[in-house]
């Protein structure tokens, strides 16, 4: 595993940590950190 798949496992990961406790933190947080996410991993695929 390099280090931009690692990246990217790191980030689904915590994803799916803040989703499942996205009732008590709002929606917010873990739709910030998505988009985040997924224009970190978008960045590095180019």
């Amino acid at each position: 595993m390099n280090n931009m798949e690692r990246e990217t496992f790191v980030c689904a990961l915590l994803l799916l940590v803040l989703s499942s406790f996205e009732e008590e933190l709002g929606p917010e947080l873990p739709f910030l950190y998505q988009s985040i996410c997924i224009s970190k991993i978008l960045n590095v695929q180019d």
